[in-house]
């Protein structure tokens, strides 16, 4: 049995804030998903962090995952863009990306 395209959603004043927030959250769904049977599997996971364009301080790089089947902690380095549902996400939430590549597939959905 498996789950897909879960999310996690956290916001704060600080970085810190968002990232305590969100181990909270990833610890309660990881205890509920191994009591229910099933696991996550971390090489899926994706980390990205919204910002505003005047923000000075830079959201974390990564964050480190617990991994309780194994004991041991997964590292999950922060993305500019995601693919979510179909949607290609900016951490600006610019989606010049989102656009472009849509044209492409429509492009060469054209040609053949």
């Amino acid at each position: 049995m498996y789950v897909d395209d879960g999310v996690l959603f956290a916001c704060g004043a600080e970085w810190e804030d968002v990232r305590d927030s969100l181990l909270n959250q990833y610890d309660t769904c990881i205890s509920w998903l191994t009591k229910a049977g099933m696991a996550v599997e971390p090489d899926k996971m994706e980390l990205l962090f919204f910002r505003h364009q005047r923000e000075r301080v830079d959201p974390p790089s990564h964050m480190f995952l617990r991994i309780l089947t194994q004991s041991t902690y997964y590292r999950v380095k922060a993305s500019v863009n995601v693919r979510y549902l179909g949607f290609f996400i900016d951490h600006r939430l610019n989606w010049t990306r989102h656009v472009d590549i849509l044209c492409n597939r429509a492009c060469a959905t054209l040609k053949c």
